[in-house]
């Protein structure tokens, strides 16, 4: 019923009307359908399908009081006996087959001008409703299929956007996952490519006069390494104790072995301390040193 109901909403009355026929077909009684049903066929001037409707109802309501009327005869034979008055109201000689039914008279005082209606078409001549509702019956078939096949047409065009949809964010999922790998990538490169830089304390292990002693070999080490570009800045601590060297370099292990060569170390007259942290900020000069 809603199906039929959303169908003669949108206008589509055929449609609506095969949707009430399936419901009407298998309980011409259901008041709900067939009366949805006439309404649609009188909507569309279809008086051959509204009589053939209204036959069919009022036949089941005949059938319905027949089978009344034979029940209450089986559950009362001898009251049956007693007189005609009873088979009156059971819809006997004088009364009624369908019985006493509001529905039933309105639907025998419209069969009556449906009859009208039809025997007036054609200048008078009665319309054979046999054929007529055949033809009216298969072109409704034949509209619902071709809605049937728009709706599906529909659904598979929407299935392919929807598919179309999930296949472009999947591509940008994975472009965006690619990015996400190459900007990675990046920036491990941009870390791997500022410098590594060392901060190397010196510890004296020997009396100051034993390390003056050593003091010129040192300043030679020192200079062979400037010359180099290794080491950037040197000095002595305050007070004395040692000295303070920043260097830049591969790794710590390169540092440490270049340090083994340092006179005051091969002398066993200091002790070195390797801190090697990364770059993030600098002077421009220093940046530009390093470059």
């Amino acid at each position: 019923m809603a199906e039929g109901a959303r169908l003669e909403k949108s206008g589509d009355l055929a449609a609506a009307a095969v949707v009430y026929r399936k419901i009407a077909d298998k309980d011409p009684l259901d008041q709900e359908a067939t009366g949805r049903l006439l309404i649609v066929y009188r909507k569309l001037k279809d008086y051959l399908e509204e009589l053939a409707v209204i036959n069919r109802v009022l036949a089941a309501y005949e059938e319905q009081g027949r089978a009344r009327q034979a029940k209450w005869l089986r559950a009362h034979s001898k009251a049956a006996a007693a007189g005609t008055a009873v088979f009156q109201k059971l819809g006997g000689a004088t009364v009624s087959g369908f019985g006493a039914d509001p529905a039933v008279a309105t639907l025998t005082r419209r069969r009556a001008i449906v009859e009208r209606k039809i025997s007036g078409k054609k200048g008078g001549k009665r319309i054979r409703p046999k054929d007529t509702v055949r033809k009216k019956e298969e072109r409704q078939r034949q509209e619902a299929t071709a809605e049937q096949r728009k709706r599906e047409k529909r659904e598979r065009q929407e299935a392919a956007a929807a598919r179309r949809r999930q296949e472009a964010e999947r591509r940008e999922a994975e472009k965006a996952a690619v990015n996400k790998v190459k900007e990675a990538a990046a920036k491990a490169a941009r870390e791997k490519a500022k410098p590594s830089l060392f901060v190397i304390a010196l510890t004296y292990r020997a009396p100051l006069a034993e390390i003056d002693a050593a003091m010129a070999a040192h300043i030679t080490f020192l200079d062979k390494h400037y010359e180099k570009e290794d080491f950037l800045v040197s000095g002595r601590q305050v007070p004395r104790t040692g000295g303070i060297i920043l260097a830049r370099g591969r790794d710590r292990e390169a540092v440490e072995r270049m340090m083994q060569a340092d006179p005051l170390i091969k002398k066993k007259l200091a002790t070195i301390e390797v801190v090697e942290f990364k770059a993030s900020q600098m002077s421009k000069g220093l940046a530009r040193l390093l470059a």
